[in-house]
């Protein structure tokens, strides 16, 4: 009777065992898919990594505040105070590289689809100092430098908008997508195994924006 009872406890464990490893089976990641697209092969370009810069936007940005006095918390409209800063700024733009970057090399096409990094901008957002340029006046009642010098202090986290806004990336894509093109047929020329596609089209999509090549 005891032999029995081990018998069935032992087929439970084993039950047991075998449910819970056919869960785990089941509920493993999925492997790695690549695009079912008919010709196509991945290609590895090997690099150091580091950053590929795409090029810069040079904009002259003007920044201004008003202050209006106040008198017991009624503002004085004729008493009135704009403080501006226009400066010249520069931004410049990358992408991150990956140790292997990955290309789609379609023969049946004859292209080459290039997946870049999303693109970033270099901050802080240079600017020519000697190119600044100040001014503040109005009412003399209110201390226009004191305006002047809060507004200058806020330049540094304005500029870091524009570089981040989407109508510079947008911009600076165009700029971007042929020095990604000129990166890959130089990498190229140096490949005997895909020499045969030294004259195929590249198309380059950033990973932030839809992709027509899916």
């Amino acid at each position: 009777m005891l032999i029995s009872i081990r018998i069935v406890v032992i087929g439970l464990l084993m039950a047991a065992m075998a449910l819970v490893g056919g869960y785990f089976v089941i509920t493993k990641p999925p492997k790695k898919l690549t695009p079912a697209c008919s010709g196509d092969a991945p290609v590895f370009i090997p690099t150091n990594g580091g950053e590929l810069l795409l090029g810069a936007l040079n904009r002259t940005q003007t920044f201004s505040t008003g202050h209006v006095l106040t008198v017991m918390g009624v503002p004085v409209p004729v008493c009135t105070s704009i403080s501006s800063i226009t400066i010249p700024a520069s931004t410049s733009y990358k992408v991150t590289l990956e140790k292997q970057w990955e290309i789609r090399l379609r023969d049946d096409k004859h292209e080459l689809v290039v997946i870049a990094p999303r693109i970033t901008p270099l901050l802080p957002v240079a600017f020519n100092t000697a190119g600044i340029r100040k001014n503040a006046a109005g009412c003399v009642l209110l201390n226009s430098q004191h305006t002047l010098n809060a507004l200058e202090q806020g330049i540094t986290a304005e500029l870091k908008k524009y570089a981040e806004s989407p109508v510079y990336i947008n911009e600076v894509k165009q700029l971007g997508r042929g020095v990604v093109v000129k990166f890959v047929k130089n990498w190229l020329v140096n490949q005997k195994q895909y020499e045969h596609a030294a004259s195929y089209t590249i198309k380059v999509f950033f990973a932030d924006e839809p992709i027509s090549y899916y």
